[in-house]
Order: C-alpha cells, then sequence, then structure tokens
C-alpha cells in the first residue's frame, strides 16, 4: 500500500498499488501549465514535486463503534519530510451521521505544504500585465482609462511614462496559514522589486473555505497590507505614499485571492472512495 501520493493524484488506484496490479498512468493531459498566471498558482503548485505522507502515527483503534486511524498528513519535497514544526494535538469528535468514511484535518497539513514551497523558492513569483486580467490595465505607469500604479507613486508616471510594471515578489519567511472559528487567517511576508523600487511586504488575509464536490473553494477578505519601503529613485516617492498604495492593492489583492480560491482546490482523491 503506498503511503505517500503526489498532492496531484486523481482517482488513485490504492488497491492496485497495493498488490502490484495498477495499470500503468498514460502521460496524456500531465503536461506543466503553460503561460503562468497568478489566477493558476494553486494548480501549478500542485503540479509540483510535493508528496502527502499518510503513514499511520499509531496503531488503529476501535471507538464508539468505529475505527479510527491516526495519520502523520505531512507535504514535504519528494516525501522527504523535514518539517521543522509538529502537528497540534486535536481531539476526534465522535462519529455523526452516517457516512462511511469521515475525515478530519488541522493545518498542519497546509503549513507542511507551504514551507516545503517556499524552501524551494516555489513562493517567488514574477508579476506583470499578463499575470491575471485585473493587472492588464493596473501595471503601468501612464493611465489610459481607469487607475493605474503610476498615479499613485509620485513622479513615476513622469519620469518613466508609457511603460510596463513588472514585480519579482520573493517571500523572505514560510507562510502561515491558522484555522480559526470557521475560516482560515493567511499571513505571508516577502519583498518586492518593482524595477527600481524595492520594498518589504507583509499580507493578512481571512479566507473562508468549503469543500465542493473533490474541490476546497472559498473566498478572501484582506485584513492587512503593509508596505515598507526600501529604496527608490522614483522622486516625490515616501512611505506615506507608499502606505497609500497598501490601501489600493488590498482591495485588487481581495479579488484576485478570492478568484484564485472559487477556481478550487482538488483534493488527491482514490478508486472507491467518493
Amino acid at each position: 500500500m503506498p503511503l505517500k501520493v503526489r498532492i496531484n493524484e486523481n482517482n488513485l488506484d490504492i488497491i492496485g498499488q497495493t498488490f502490484g496490479i495498477a495499470k500503468p498512468k498514460s502521460k496524456l493531459g500531465q503536461q506543466a501549465l503553460k503561460n503562468f498566471t497568478l489566477v493558476h498558482f494553486v494548480q501549478n503548485l500542485r503540479e509540483q514535486n510535493l508528496l502527502l505522507d499518510y503513514q499511520l502515527t499509531a496503531d488503529p483503534f476501535v471507538q464508539n463503534g468505529a475505527i479510527a486511524m491516526l495519520a502523520k498528513g505531512e507535504i514535504s519535497w519528494r516525501g522527504n519530510g523535514g518539517t521543522p514544526f509538529y502537528p497540534p494535538n486535536i481531539r476526534v469528535p465522535y462519529p455523526h451521521g452516517v457516512h462511511m468514511v469521515e475525515f478530519f484535518a488541522s493545518d498542519y497539513i497546509a503549513n507542511s505544504m507551504l514551507y516545503h514551497a517556499y524552501k524551494q523558492h516555489l513562493m517567488d513569483v514574477v508579476v506583470g500585465p499578463e499575470s491575471s486580467p485585473q493587472l492588464k490595465d493596473l501595471l503601468h505607469t501612464t493611465c489610459g482609462s481607469g487607475f493605474c500604479i503610476g498615479e499613485f507613486l509620485g513622479a513615476l508616471g513622469e519620469q518613466f511614462p508609457e511603460r510596463q510594471v513588472e514585480v519579482v515578489f520573493t517571500a523572505r519567511k514560510a507562510p502561515l496559514i491558522v484555522f480559526v472559528e470557521n475560516r482560515a487567517r493567511f499571513r505571508l511576508h516577502g519583498r518586492m522589486n518593482m524595477f527600481i523600487i524595492r520594498s518589504d511586504t507583509t499580507m493578512t488575509a481571512n479566507v473562508i473555505m468549503w469543500i465542493n464536490g473533490t474541490r476546497i473553494v472559498g473566498n478572501a477578505t484582506i485584513e492587512n497590507l503593509d508596505f515598507k519601503l526600501l529604496e527608490t529613485k522614483v522622486s516625490d516617492v515616501d512611505q506615506a505614499s507608499f502606505g497609500d498604495l497598501g490601501l489600493f492593492g488590498a482591495e485588487f489583492l481581495e479579488k484576485l485571492l478570492t478568484e484564485i480560491l472559487q477556481l478550487g482546490i482538488t483534493m488527491p482523491s482514490m478508486q472507491g472512495f467518493s
């Protein structure tokens, strides 16, 4: 029986793999995503070499007429482990309803994945006008109709007119997600290089998620978005004007995160379980 599976497994033949009778997988439809955009960030992350380890951490036991099985639940790069923190102690509630199988998980699954994604630099992204339809008009130094970043950053539009803006984001710490009161709180800290402007940024978002079929979907609200200006060669740009950009950016990121979450995160599935 396989104890480690890739997080992009769909309809895993667990019985066939256990007894060595599983059919070889077709390579069709398994190519990596092309024309990467921010909206497809989660799907692209799912295609990386991240494995879910569900080996048992204790002997199965019978409780209240059901068999309880406690699994590790760690997601790591190539299944090598090495997560520097441990899952919390949780109390598994009594079985209820008529379901044959009930699944309970903590934020350790998500945080172990985020930690190893950070260590492999999978959280580092280059953002440009092509990264999202919502960015198409925003990341320009000269505004046409509507808003653009040149309007918020001092004399950027005057010094560098009619140019596109590209942002290179590098995570400085492993992202953190915490489940609290039927929602998840997400925190991300990193550094942005925006042509000739450098800054540190910290974002805190509240995420509400639910299961829809085989996908985890949700929506997000930005609780806090802080920018700290490190260096700039654009005149009339200071910490105050950069802080105003954070207020504008929060609304945009909230829409973008919700768009990503509405696409959903497909859960690994096994034949015979639905």
